[in-house]
């Protein structure tokens, strides 16, 4: 997460005649890292309800197919947005190209 609020830093850092371009570009990005820090936050309550779980091995047995399904839709759900973003990041660069241009 360090290294996408170091990024958000340099890109608030352009000067503001830059900035109408990537205010098309900063709400995507913006949507995309609160969507990764609630995936974040989603993988350490599966990781600690894993952890309290382990106590009993048949309540074990029964979260590894929970587990399973919810680390495919996590997958998913990642792909989904990265997909999104990465979209967004190729119409910034194209306007970026046009300005420079």
């Amino acid at each position: 997460m360090s290294a996408l609020e170091e990024q958000l830093t340099l890109f608030d850092a352009y000067p503001p005649q830059e900035r109408v371009i990537n205010k098309a570009f900063s709400r995507p990005l913006v949507r995309y890292i609160e969507f990764l820090e609630n995936i974040h936050d989603m993988v350490l309550n599966l990781k600690e309800k894993c952890s309290r779980g382990k106590l009993d091995l048949f309540k074990a047995f029964s979260k590894v197919k929970v587990d399973a399904g919810e680390i495919r839709r996590l997958n998913r759900d990642i792909e989904d947005k990265h997909k999104q973003f990465m979209e967004a990041l190729g119409l910034f660069t194209a306007l970026r190209i046009q300005t420079i241009e």
